[in-house]
């Protein structure tokens, strides 16, 4: 994926994406993504319906403004 090669090559459009390459937790990730764009699609997909996963909290609150509690 093109967007991960980019990184790789210290082109990362955020600071925080191209930290993912300079941190050995991460850098396998990105360099596994840059090599293989159906692994990233596959693996984007599972955390997607994980997330989609998430139960609600029924009793919380919408915040009209987020530091400040309704």
């Amino acid at each position: 994926m093109i967007y991960y090669k980019r990184i790789t090559m210290g082109e990362g459009v955020f600071g925080s994406d191209q930290a993912l390459y300079g941190d050995d937790r991460t850098k396998g990730i990105v360099d596994s993504y840059a090599k293989d764009e159906k692994l990233f699609f596959k693996e984007f997909a599972a955390s997607m319906v994980k997330l989609g996963n998430v139960g609600v909290i029924e009793d919380g609150e919408i915040r009209v403004k987020c530091n400040v509690v309704n």
